[in-house]
Order: structure tokens, then sequence, then C-alpha cells
């Protein structure tokens, strides 16, 4: 029994051992090949593949509040990567934190990735929606073999209404309870340049709204847009960003574009503030000027409204129909109103002011012609109607006003300047400035840089010299008269 009992001892012992052996050969070879895998991919060249390359926060916030998301980093490569470091471009004081495979921020080191495997960055945001901006910005940077990738943070840190990429699809009044953001997004169908109100399709801005438009965003109007401010509840539109050093820099958002045969819009008592183009009639994604017939016209009424520090211009209009009364226009690097290729205008008690013009522009530019660079042809539209009643053009340039008409399809008499005050070195005149004010000095409260105020001061040349019309107040609701006559420009003194 003993004999037995040893011997199968002995067999098992030997099957034991055999397989002991295998097991150390098996681990031999696991931590060889193991040791393959963990070669390191030292190329400057590879790049590391994102989930997505912008984190947005898109939740508002009623109160202090957090949110988290995540973003998966993966490796493509055969060799493991090694992230030599991953930290907040804003450092200490950002707003964000994360987490990377348990190394939080702010700054994560020699994180290795396997080959073909992937590691989680989970990022938070804090935001504080009674101090914070509009929306808080900062981005995550990866380092790796010596190359920088980054990801982009984006969280609204107040509490508005966002509107983002957005396409109006009914009839829309957009409130005064909140901000409003407006910013542009790239969708499946392509670009969107912010908000777009599609045709039969009309968007109210309520008085005393507040909105705010983000780089590359605007209104672009295929329907109809009505901006109804008030004298005591005005809307504002301007950039996005709050800071001082922001305040009235021109070129932070696109301005509002209005397609052809947009017609019936209507913006009162309005701001429009910081833009690339103010207002844009007329606006064509692809431009074609066989196409500005006088049948394509968009149409606005522009009143009581202040369109200023445009990058360019601060209206642009070809072969439409505008009406503007008691306007203000200023701040521009080229002609503040551009009016080419013929249309029907009419301007009344409007002040026209630039001392920003990199090019020595003037305030006005009017023709019934433009030329094509692209086609190297020009095209002509006679010009309907250009009436400026009371109005101010003033300027520290040669010129305030340049006027190209081909005189085959146009006279002098379908355009006319009456009680307007204007700026001529040559002392341009002829039978169409009637009752004009020439190379005077307007007097505004204030012309410093960024300070601009345009009402007329004491003394004034503007006070008391307009013509009569059925104006009965001026841009800031006051009432015309104030005097025995009505005041030039969109001011009443």
């Amino acid at each position: 029994m003993n004999s037995r009992f040893n011997s199968a001892m002995n067999d098992k012992l030997e099957c034991i051992g055999w397989w002991k052996c295998f097991l150390i050969l098996l681990c031999s070879i696991m931590i060889f090949m193991g040791c393959a895998k963990d070669e390191l991919d030292s190329s400057s060249q590879r790049i590391l593949k994102f989930g997505t390359d912008t984190v947005t926060f898109d939740t508002v916030f009623q109160t202090i509040g957090s949110a988290t998301r995540s973003v998966r980093i993966y490796n493509p490569s055969s060799k493991s990567i090694v992230l030599s470091k991953v930290y907040l471009n804003q450092g200490s004081v950002s707003q964000y934190r994360f987490n990377i495979d348990g190394s939080p921020s702010p700054i994560a080191q020699n994180i290795t990735i396997l080959p073909q495997d992937s590691a989680w960055i989970f990022i938070e945001v804090t935001i504080n929606p009674h101090i914070n901006s509009l929306v808080v910005q900062d981005s995550l940077v990866i380092e790796s073999n010596g190359g920088r990738q980054v990801i982009i943070l984006h969280a609204y840190g107040q509490n508005a209404y966002y509107h983002r990429g957005e396409i109006i699809n009914s009839n829309t009044t957009w409130l005064n309870d909140k901000p409003h953001v407006i910013l542009s997004q790239n969708t499946s169908s392509g670009f969107v340049p912010g908000v777009i109100i599609p045709s039969g399709r009309t968007l109210t801005i309520a008085a005393g709204c507040s909105l705010h438009f983000g780089s590359n965003a605007g209104l672009l109007v295929q329907g109809n847009l009505r901006s109804l401010g008030t004298a005591s509840s005005k809307i504002k539109m301007r950039g996005l960003r709050l800071e001082k050093q922001y305040l009235k820099a021109a070129g932070q958002w696109l301005g509002i574009l209005i397609e052809r045969k947009s017609t019936n819009n209507l913006i009162e008592y309005t701001s429009i503030d910081e833009t690339a183009f103010g207002i844009w009639m007329g606006f064509q994604a692809t431009t074609n000027y066989a196409a500005m017939t006088d049948a394509s016209r968009a149409s606005l009424i522009l009143r009581n409204s202040s369109i200023k520090n445009g990058y360019y211009w601060t209206l642009r209009s070809l072969n439409n129909e505008i009406r503007v009364e008691n306007c203000e226009f200023y701040t521009a690097t080229d002609y503040l109103a551009q009016l080419y290729l013929g249309g029907n205008y009419t301007f009344v008690n409007s002040t026209f002011f630039n001392i920003q013009s990199k090019d020595q522009k003037g305030l006005l530019a009017m023709s019934n012609q433009i030329y094509d660079d692209v086609s190297k042809s020009k095209f002509k539209n006679k010009l309907t109607l250009a009436k400026f009643e009371n109005c101010i053009f003033q300027t520290n340039v040669d010129e305030a006003i340049s006027i190209a008409l081909d005189t085959t399809i146009n006279q002098m008499s379908d355009y006319l300047f009456q009680n307007s005050i204007y700026t001529s070195k040559s002392n341009f005149s002829n039978a169409s400035f009637v009752d004009c004010i020439r190379n005077q000095d307007a007097k505004f409260t204030s012309t410093t840089i960024d300070k601009e105020n345009l009402k007329p001061i004491t003394g004034s040349p503007a006070i008391d010299k307009g013509k009569s019309n059925a104006l009965t107040n001026d841009i800031n609701g006051d009432a015309r008269p104030k005097g025995g006559q009505v005041d030039i420009g969109a001011y009443e003194f």
C-alpha cells in the first residue's frame, strides 16, 4: 500500500515538475513579448488621436455649479507612447480641472499609453454665473515626443440663452430676461455662421435684449428681422468678450447680413457695435453682380440706432432699398456707408463721423456701377433715389462724400443733399446740394477715439438749421424740435 502510494506521488510530482517548467517557460515568453510591446515610439511625427478636439460644457448654469466631460486619447502606434506632460494652458488660474488615469491636475507627467490602446481624461469646470464671462475658455495641452497637441475647452459661463449654429424654424421672439449668446457651428450640413433666419420666418428681438456674438458669428437674414428696441429699453448687439481691452474693438463678430429678397426688415433703437461688416444689405454667399437686380432688392427701415466700430464699414448696400431716420454711423477703416450699383435710399437726420480710416477714405461712397475684379467686367444699374436730408458728414480726410455716377443712366437730379453739413477740401458742390453747410466743424460733445459722443454742443452750426420734416423725436427719443427749428443730425440739442 505504501509502496503504491509513494509511486503515485512520485508520478504526480514528476507531472507537477513538468508543468512548472512549462509555466516558467510560458512566463518567460510573455515577459519577452511584454518587453517588446513596451518598446517606446519616439517618432516626432506620431500624432495621438482624440475623441474630439473641442470639449463643450453646454449646461446653462443657474447657480454656482460644475459639470464633467470626458475625452479619449488613442495611441494608433504599434509602440507605446509616453505623454511627457499634460496641463491646462491657464495653469493654476484656470477654472478647469482634469484627471488622466488617476493623475490629477494641474500637471500630469510621464503617462504611458500602450500600443493600440487609449487613456481617458476627465475634465471638470466650476462656473459662477454671477462673476464669470459669458463664455469661459481654456485649452488642455498634451506634449509627447517633443510634439504638442491641444484640446479646446469651452463652457458657457453665465445664465443666458445660447444659440450655437441655430436655424430659426418658426416665427420666434427673443426675450430680454437673459442675455443671448450667438456662436457659429460646424455641422454635418456645413458651417452655420451664428443664427440663420430662413425665408418665410421672422425673428423678433424684444426691447431691452442684449446680444453677444462670438467670432465668425452674426445674424444671417433670409426671411425677416425685427429688432424692436425703444427709447427707454434699447437693444444692444456687440461682441462676446467683456474684458476692458475688447470694449469697442472692431471685427469681433460678422454683423447683420441681410440677403437679397429679404424685405420689410425693421431695426429700431438698436446699437450694433464691434462688427466686421456692420449691416450688409443684399449679402450673397457667392457674389453675383448680375443677380443684383431691382426685383431682388432687400429692404430695411433703420431708426434711432447706432452702427459703430465696424472693421470694414458700418453700412454696405448694392442695389437695395433703405430708409434711415435718426441714426449715427461712426468708425471704420473704409467708407462708413457704401451704396453701389444703384438702389433707393433715404437718410433723414443722420450723423456720419470717422477719423480712423486707414486709407484716408471718406464717409459716403455712392455709385451706380461697380467693377468685378474676377470677370474684369463693369456692372451698371440706375440709382432710383438717394436723398440725404438734415445729415452731418464730418471727417478728417479731404473729401467726406464720393459720388461716381455714369451720367448716361443717372442725372444729378437723382440724388439730393439738403440742409446737410459736410467736409470737402476741394469745395465740392453742385445743384444737388441745397442749403448745405460746407467745411464747418459740427462741434460734437466728444470726438475722442472710443469716447465718441456725437451730440452737438453750444455753438454748433447744426442747431436750428435743419429742414422741417415729420420726425417728432431724435435718436434718444427726445422731442424734435426743441428750438425754433429742427437740428441737423441724429441728436436734437
